[in-house]
């Protein structure tokens, strides 16, 4: 037994069309993103978004591993979707928001300056933290895609399940905190992130409800049936 069966037993869903869907949508974003990480760090210039008193939040390096959460969140609301409907709803939410993220990345670059300077010394948490700052470039931060794909990912599963989803929002919004104390993005980057993913999915979800409302064109139906 799955758990996606275990999510909605009474649904027989393709698992391996939400499986390509899922690897669709992770991987238009993570080929864009470090794409763009790459180009942007070589950027001649960047914009300022940190607020004053960002340079004085503290360096919480054991709240690294909170980064990788998204892709729980994602994954839980791959599992959660039930409809080929709902389905085809998230991927246009996602692919829709994760490209404005993207335009957003190569015009308007933002630089991450108050990482601490990180030597690996054997320390677990320092190593750690030492490989995602190795790994994940001090740029392509403003809009936070962590964030926006994190409550993206919430949304829909409390579409489904909204008692799993209530738990999704709280871990998404706990992903807002951490990659601001963990110097991966400044305040301004999550409530950008925050306001993309929540204004898509209302905006998309209104549009869905709207095109299923819509009767059929004159002679459709008959030709149907």
């Amino acid at each position: 037994m799955t758990l996606s069966s275990l999510l909605h037993p009474k649904v027989d869903y393709s698992i391996s069309r939400k499986g390509f869907a899922l690897a669709a949508v992770v991987a238009f974003y993570t080929v864009g993103y470090l794409w763009l990480n790459e180009i942007t760090f070589h950027a001649d210039k960047f914009y300022k978004v940190a607020l004053p008193f960002e340079k004085d939040i503290p360096f919480i390096p054991q709240l690294v591993p909170s980064y990788i959460f998204v892709y729980f969140l994602v994954i839980m609301m791959f599992l959660s979707i039930d409809s080929d409907a709902l389905l085809n709803e998230a991927v246009k939410t996602f692919l829709a928001c994760m490209g404005v993220h993207l335009l957003f990345f190569y015009f308007m670059p933002v630089k991450m300056t108050e990482r601490p300077d990180i030597i690996p010394n054997g320390n677990f948490w320092n190593d750690y933290a030492a490989f995602w700052y190795w790994l994940d470039k001090p740029t392509t931060l403003f809009p936070s895609g962590h964030v926006s794909m994190s409550f993206l990912a919430a949304y829909y599963t409390r579409r489904v399940h909204p008692r799993l989803g209530n738990f999704c929002l709280m871990v998404a919004a706990y992903v807002g905190v951490s990659v601001v104390l963990i110097k991966q993005h400044y305040i301004a980057d999550v409530a950008a992130g925050f306001v993309l993913a929540s204004g898509f999915y209302l905006l998309v979800s209104r549009l869905e409800l709207k095109r299923q409302a819509t009767p059929p064109p004159p002679g459709v139906v008959g030709e149907i049936a």
